[in-house]
């Protein structure tokens, strides 16, 4: 593969992860932005800031930029592959259940 059609396979790839994510945790994520490997996806959970994401995802080994008040980056490198995709995806469900499961105790 040349790096342009990776670049494009891959970003694909990561769209449809982040949005499985997304609809697997409605309450907590919404739309997935971006284009190519640069991707975010939005924090709808007003009581959940996109650092705790971030920092949940370090902890699990995943690096992300938190980006504004509501989104999480995602920049991976042009040369990611697919079992790269799939196991930062892994991380990043792991990562949300986490601050989901820490976020309803903590409420009343």
């Amino acid at each position: 593969h040349d790096l342009l059609t990776n670049v494009k396979e891959r970003g694909t790839q990561l769209e449809a992860g982040l949005q499985a994510v997304a609809e697997k945790y409605p309450d907590t994520l919404g739309a997935v932005r971006g284009w190519g490997l640069m991707r975010g996806v939005v924090v709808t959970d007003s009581s959940i800031p996109p650092g705790a994401i971030v920092q949940a995802a370090m902890d699990e080994g995943l690096l992300l930029v938190a980006a504004g008040s509501n989104v999480v980056r995602f920049v991976p490198p042009l040369i990611i592959s697919a079992d790269e995709i799939d196991a930062a995806m892994a991380m990043f469900e792991a990562a949300v259940a986490k601050v989901v499961a820490k976020n309803k105790d903590a409420k009343p």
